[in-house]
């Protein structure tokens, strides 16, 4: 098992399609975790934050753990033939740690970063539409986002080059 943390447009997604594309690797996105336990509502990017850490401050992040085993015990159509399963994203360290007392040493944590403007530039040019109406600053003052590259530590840390080799 793969998890992938880093902040908002340090290349995540593009970790994650690659090793979808070239693993055949089942992904399990904590987005869409959270939106279950909202009743299945469409959320924007603030309220996912706000669901989001809602559900950690609750139980520190066990709910990841603890929703991914359901998720892969009960979806057989996400079974992979490399036994892979990429989490897209994890964001505090309770998850992480949740996750790899529930899986031990099968998990494997990427955290992947970029200067800060960079980021700032890739949120403004992406203009996906459930960032509509939300500025990257509002978004980074959320605690969790502020707080996102102390996961660093507890993962290989590399930069988004990295994936293009």
């Amino acid at each position: 098992m793969v998890l992938v943390s880093g902040a908002i447009c340090s290349g995540k997604s593009a970790l994650v399609r690659q090793l979808q594309e070239r693993h055949h690797a089942a992904v399990i996105k904590t987005k869409d975790l959270i939106i279950r336990h909202t009743s299945g509502r469409k959320l924007d990017r603030r309220a996912l934050q706000r669901a989001g850490e809602r559900l950690d401050k609750a139980d520190g992040g066990e709910w990841v753990a603890a929703a991914l085993g359901r998720e892969i015990d009960a979806s057989p159509e996400r079974s992979t033939p490399t036994g892979l399963y990429v989490v897209d994203s994890v964001r505090i360290e309770g998850q992480v740690e949740a996750i790899r007392r529930a899986y031990g040493a099968e998990v494997f944590h990427i955290h992947l970063t970029a200067d800060p403007e960079i980021l700032r530039k890739r949120y403004v040019e992406r203009a996906r539409a459930d960032d509509a109406g939300v500025e990257y600053d509002a978004l980074k003052r959320s605690r969790t986002e502020r707080s996102i590259d102390a996961l660093a530590r507890l993962a290989v840390t590399c930069s988004p080059f990295l994936l293009h080799s």
